[in-house]
């Protein structure tokens, strides 16, 4: 199993409030990515965009929601050894933004401060008729949903990109479960 993906995971008004605290209350950064053998980052060659964590208890309901279900499906499903520890982050991709084809984590580099992603849920907090492009694609699994709300959930570790965004503006809601350094 790659992924397992859940249609109308929040409410519109949900995945509009995720945005409004993000724009509204985060430090937004440009998108970087980071070499995964050394640590060091990368700007826009592998990414374009803008990035923005957000503090679980600004979005409490809907941090409550996700960190719940990610449990479940862990316990169900991925058996990963997870510390119940989440991290939140908001991305917006505008005309030519994009995210080339990346891993959350890479088991292979453990001294790295990324290396406890070990579950990753990406969700969609725009409406698909927003913008065209930007589509989520991850490795060997087609049609993902892009409806308002849908979400999906991989370990970190499998290859997924964003493909660059050709009209509009898409927002998204990505989320890693935690656990120890893989072993």
């Amino acid at each position: 199993m790659i992924a397992i993906q859940t249609e109308s995971f929040l409410s519109p008004s949900q995945c509009s409030h995720i945005i409004d605290v993000a724009l509204e209350t985060g430090v937004w950064d440009v998108a970087k990515t980071r070499d995964a053998d050394t640590g060091t980052t990368i700007k826009g060659y592998d990414r374009k965009g803008r990035v923005c964590f957000v503090a679980p208890q600004l979005i409490l309901d809907e941090a409550n929601d996700i960190g719940g279900h990610l449990h479940d499906l862990n316990d169900d499903k991925f058996k990963l050894d997870l510390t119940g520890k989440f991290e939140f982050q908001v991305a917006e991709y505008v005309v030519g933004d994009h995210f080339n084809w990346h891993r959350d984590d890479h088991w292979l580099t453990t001294e790295a401060p990324w290396s406890g992603r070990k579950l990753s849920f990406c969700m969609q907090l725009s409406n698909s008729l927003d913008y065209t492009g930007g589509d989520l694609e991850i490795y060997e699994l087609p049609n993902l949903k892009r409806a308002l709300g849908s979400a999906v959930v991989f370990p970190s570790f499998h290859p997924h990109q964003v493909t660059p965004v050709i009209t509009g503006k898409r927002y998204s809601l990505v989320c890693w479960a935690l656990g120890p350094k893989w072993r």
